[in-house]
């Protein structure tokens, strides 16, 4: 009897789980795509290398039985090759909210680096995901040079400039006129035609120039660009089809520009023509001629000149009533040839004081340069890589180098000194700053570049790169499956 009563007892449970459990379906949730599934674009552009594909929104409703499901958080993942670099919105990865219709929708995406059939995963919490598939074309060939067609340069050959510092940033630059060329064929001028740059450069030294231009109606195509880091002579090539033209350019000492003692300062060429054209350069000759003491005053130039108060403080009176006093100094201080020149006097007459000694600071070469000491990470603009307040958001936009800004380098990890904590690499190709211990995530490898820089490469998520958005200026990411110039980075030492 007690046996029967708890058999039928057990049997009763069954059917109450039956009946609230049951095996109807309708209550998990389904993902529907709405809209962008089976989207197709082509390479197209010149930047990055080998063209972007842009692709439009995903849109995908979350349903429970036949209701729309409100709030629910919708994750869309971009599946590719691993060389290839897929960006929904700013991330590889893009994390929606339905609305009250149950839809949730991606920003437009776009990829490069690669071409070939992708998707996009598409998961919900409770609800099996969902793949859409994208097609990315190839990347449509250049169109073949006219055959017969000639290049010949126009402007900007055997240039000379010295590297110079510009705003706030320490690296100098020196920047070129453009390289002007023009492309005919059989004596007429050819509209769009695909010019490429090709710069070589000697070891330390980059240069950066436009690589492909088109010409305009005219058949005159430019490019423009700048070296630094290093001095010496780099040659441009510029080519269509079998034509080429090549341009020599030379970058000169930085200490070239900043010494007064150079001849092609352009300070000086700004004075004497300010000068003349006050018509006044007559009395400074009279002032350099009679070496007139009061060219020694304070600020200007140390020594002991002549007093002459018949000549010197007549032409000193006129200077000032001109205002060309500066102007004057400017001449006087840089050493300008024209003081040199035959009646104004000579070189050996003149007490000048040094030229001040520039200071460049000495960047390490090797990886042990840089290892276990206080060091700034400098982007290929010149910005400096900086840990935020909230420790997540990692940006190349400082224009100093502060605690914020300050890393030990050590064996495969970067540590912040400014908030103790280490930059990991995320699996979405974010860089964050708030790991306080090293594991697989923070693993970060130095690996040497050309011209004294260096690459940062995660050791998880793929092995991608540390890139500095725009070349710096912008947020940084770990997403870069090739070293470029945006993914290069200068180390300095923490100055105290």
């Amino acid at each position: 009897m007690l046996r029967q009563t708890r058999s039928n007892l057990f049997m009763f449970c069954l059917l109450i789980v039956f009946l609230f459990n049951g095996t109807d379906t309708s209550a998990a949730s389904t993902i529907k795509v709405i809209g962008g599934a089976n989207q197709k674009s082509q390479l197209k552009g010149e930047s990055p290398k080998g063209g972007i594909a842009k692709f439009g929104k995903i849109t995908i409703q979350i349903l429970k039985g036949n209701k729309p499901v409100k709030g629910e958080k919708v994750y869309f993942d971009c599946k590719k090759p691993r060389n290839v670099s897929c960006q929904i919105g700013s991330n590889t990865t893009y994390v929606g909210k339905t609305n009250s219709k149950g839809i949730a929708k991606t920003p437009s995406f776009r990829v490069y680096y690669g071409s070939g059939k992708m998707s996009i995963n598409v998961s919900a919490k409770g609800a099996k995901s969902v793949s859409i598939p994208f097609t990315v074309a190839k990347k449509a060939p250049p169109p073949k040079a006219l055959a017969g067609s000639k290049m010949t340069i126009v402007s900007g050959n055997n240039q000379t400039k010295a590297r110079e510092r510009t705003g706030a940033s320490k690296t100098t630059f020196a920047y070129f006129k453009p390289l002007v060329v023009k492309v005919t064929n059989k004596g007429k001028p050819v509209n769009r035609a695909r010019i490429t740059f090709k710069c070589k450069s000697p070891r330390g030294m980059a240069c950066q120039f436009k690589e492909v231009v088109f010409t305009n109606k005219k058949g005159i195509a430019s490019s423009t660009g700048r070296t630094y880091y290093a001095d010496g002579k780099a040659t441009i090539t510029a080519a269509y089809g079998k034509s080429k033209v090549q341009f020599n350019l030379v970058t000169g000492k930085q200490a070239q520009l900043a010494s007064p003692a150079s001849l092609g300062n352009l300070k000086c060429d700004k004075a004497v023509r300010k000068l003349k054209s006050k018509k006044v350069l007559g009395v400074v000759r009279t002032l350099v001629r009679n070496d007139c003491s009061i060219m020694y005053r304070k600020k200007w130039l140390k020594g002991k000149g002549k007093t002459n108060r018949n000549i010197c403080v007549p032409a000193w009176n006129r200077l000032r009533k001109t205002k060309m006093l500066k102007t004057t100094k400017v001449l006087i201080t840089n050493k300008c040839p024209i003081i040199y020149s035959q009646g104004w006097r000579k070189l050996k007459k003149i007490n000048l004081a040094k030229p001040p000694k520039i200071k460049m600071a000495k960047l390490p070469m090797t990886i042990a340069g840089v290892m276990n000491k206080p060091v700034c990470i400098r982007a290929a603009k010149g910005q400096y890589v900086v840990v935020e307040k909230n420790q997540k958001v990692v940006n190349a936009n400082r224009r100093k180098c502060g605690s914020w800004e300050t890393f030990i380098i050590r064996k495969d990890s970067i540590y912040n000194t400014a908030w103790k904590t280490y930059l990991s690499c995320q699996p979405n190709g974010r860089l964050e700053g708030n790991r306080k211990r090293v594991g697989s995530w923070e693993k970060i490898r130095v690996i040497p570049q050309k011209g004294r820089t260096f690459a940062f490469r995660c050791m998880a998520h793929g092995k991608k790169y540390l890139v500095a958005e725009g070349a710096g200026g912008k947020n940084m990411n770990a997403n870069r499956p090739k070293v470029g110039s945006w993914e290069r980075f200068r180390i300095e030492p923490k100055r105290r």
